[in-house]
């Protein structure tokens, strides 16, 4: 269905297609839900990660999920007083909606959280031409990440199982594979990302969007070095390489991970139909604490990838400025940056 998804975002960018009424709706209701974190804003001290008024608004959204499951579906009204029984066919979407937004207890947000959004899509969606798929996945995940960039931003999020600057972004991997779907048909290239007016021009953009909100999250260092293999995909030569590398890491880093699937929930109407995991539990797959990336590969060092570039960048973006403190040693050592530094690069990058 992903692949389907960033098929129709590509053939159709800007689509003109019929929207759909499920699509509009359900557009309604996140901007519905957007404007609700008004209603619970942050009263107690400032914490490191996660004010605990995050379960407060999770509550609000679980007390009124079958109003917004009903609208969605059948157009009920948005006044519509909460129903303390959902249909049967509604209790699945329940749960997925439910686990979209963030975890009420770990009060965190990431990856697995977007992907069960992404489930309560598919399996509320009717089957759609590729322009109409293509309007309505852009114009709900827009609606999406303006929901959850809110709630983050207003309840400081933990990021779910971040790698740091070792991973592509915090909190989302499929608005990089969308958006940069949508900008194979354009006359731009990955590095138009580094000019502010291009950014600002294109700031509807999925893509764009998230990059334009990392900026914001982490202003008080340089793009390239908190998050380098963001930076690294400058280089690429296409949007097509960014895209196509973006599908293999979401299907590595998410959709064949066991600890973002296992929060997962499975049920008649969604089924786990695909192994997780499964390349790496073949033993010949590690040497000591080395690890093979191919079959009869050769190792490659370290776990993580080397430099942390991304795999599909050749050339790893444009030079990275080293930030050093005034008393660092002038040396250099061979085989990396000046002052020492190994610059940091997403993991397809050449």
């Amino acid at each position: 269905m992903v692949e389907r998804i960033t098929e129709a975002l590509t053939m159709f960018p800007t689509a003109d297609a019929d929207p759909n009424p499920i699509a509009e709706r359900t557009v309604t209701v996140l901007k519905t839900l957007q404007k609700s974190v008004e209603d619970f804003p942050v009263t107690s001290r400032p914490v490191r990660f996660g004010s605990p008024q995050f379960r407060e608004w999770h509550t609000h959204l679980s007390d009124n999920i079958s109003t917004y499951l009903s609208h969605i579906i059948s157009n009920a009204p948005l006044t519509s007083p909460p129903s303390s029984e959902l249909p049967s066919s509604h209790l699945e979407l329940r749960s997925h909606l439910l686990i979209s937004f963030g975890h009420p207890t770990r009060l965190d947000y990431g990856t697995g959280h977007e992907l069960s959004f992404l489930i309560f899509l598919i399996l509320v969606l009717p089957p759609l031409s590729p322009p109409q798929l293509s309007s309505a996945i852009n114009d709900i995940f827009s609606a999406y990440y303006g929901l959850t960039q809110t709630l983050q931003l207003t309840y400081n999020l933990e990021p779910a199982g971040s790698h740091g600057v070792w991973g592509l972004d915090d909190y989302y991997c499929l608005s990089y594979l969308f958006g940069s779907s949508l900008l194979c048909s354009t006359t731009s290239s990955p590095s138009d990302v580094l000019s502010e007016s291009w950014r600002e021009d294109n700031t509807s953009n999925l893509y764009v969007g998230r990059i334009r909100f990392v900026m914001e999250l982490k202003s008080r260092a340089p793009f390239c070095e908190h998050s380098p293999m963001l930076h690294s995909l400058t280089g690429v030569e296409s949007w097509e390489k960014v895209r196509g590398g973006m599908l293999k890491l979401w299907k590595g880093e998410v959709l064949d991970k066991f600890v973002v699937v296992q929060h997962l929930v499975f049920g008649e109407t969604f089924k786990c139909t695909w192994h997780v995991e499964e390349q790496f539990r073949i033993k010949d797959n590690f040497v000591g604490d080395k690890f093979i990336n191919r079959e009869g590969g050769e190792i490659s060092g370290s776990f993580f990838p080397p430099a942390g570039r991304a795999p599909w960048a050749v050339g790893g973006g444009p030079p990275v400025p080293v930030t050093r403190a005034p008393w660092a040693d002038e040396r250099k050592e061979e085989g990396k940056e000046e002052g020492g530094f190994e610059q940091t690069k997403a993991p397809w990058a050449k």
